[in-house]
């Protein structure tokens, strides 16, 4: 019997891996696990990092965005056992929530980087200048640093819920589709305490659930009658 490494996956074989199924994969990458699976397998992924593999999928394949491209990857990881789902080989745990807005990804982004945008996601806060090095401490005691901004796409920052803790981080990602909606993306890393992740996964549930809310509502056009 060949070995699972180099035999051809069954289309009906990988119907989900973690919580990004197959269905999934293919509408936004264009191919589904079994064909991602295999094509890291072909390539020799099995001896590459977590980076390689994304460069790699970026560099070849260029429809496919870097939020995908990570998820592609860690999906492989997964598969071939390297990292349990949610967590990587150093023991750490990752939690993302995501949420689909019916506005373009442009809109979106002014408002999330407005002051009242930041008051949302990033609640309870004050004003900030969101810069990298930039510091910031929320009225609840957690703070961190502003380490990477990409105007339209995501901005990255560290974040510690006070001096004793752990410092963990987060990725705030914005991604277009081409129908005009867009998906705003929490990605919080490096936690260490694999209890703290549902309560980490509700917190960036309720950022979403603000920025919804709080996002201006269209302004209905009067019908005129002659």
């Amino acid at each position: 019997m060949p070995s699972t490494s180099s035999r051809r996956f069954t289309p009906a074989e990988i119907d989900s891996i973690g919580k990004t199924t197959a269905k999934s994969v293919l509408k936004y990458t264009g191919k589904n696990w079994n064909q991602w699976v295999e094509i890291l397998e072909k390539s020799g992924a099995r001896n590459w990092t977590h980076q390689d593999m994304t460069v790699f999928l970026r560099k070849k394949y260029k429809k496919v965005s870097l939020w995908w491209a990570h998820i592609v990857a860690t999906g492989y990881e997964v598969h071939i056992g390297r990292k349990a789902p949610g967590r990587n080989e150093k023991g750490e745990y990752t939690v993302t929530v995501t949420k689909t807005f019916k506005i373009k990804a442009e809109t979106l982004w002014k408002f999330l980087v407005s002051n009242h945008g930041i008051t949302l996601w990033l609640a309870p806060m004050v004003n900030i200048n969101l810069a990298p090095k930039v510091f910031f401490e929320r009225e609840d005691g957690v703070f961190g640093e502003i380490r990477t901004l990409k105007p339209g796409e995501r901005i990255r920052f560290t974040w510690q819920e006070g001096d004793d803790s752990p410092r963990t981080l987060v990725q705030m990602q914005l991604v277009a589709r081409s129908n005009g909606t867009s998906i705003l993306a929490f990605n919080h890393e490096k936690l260490t305490d694999g209890r703290a992740r549902e309560q980490i996964r509700e917190h960036w549930k309720s950022a979403l659930e603000r920025v919804c809310e709080g996002l201006p509502k269209p302004k209905k056009q009067k019908v005129s009658t002659l």
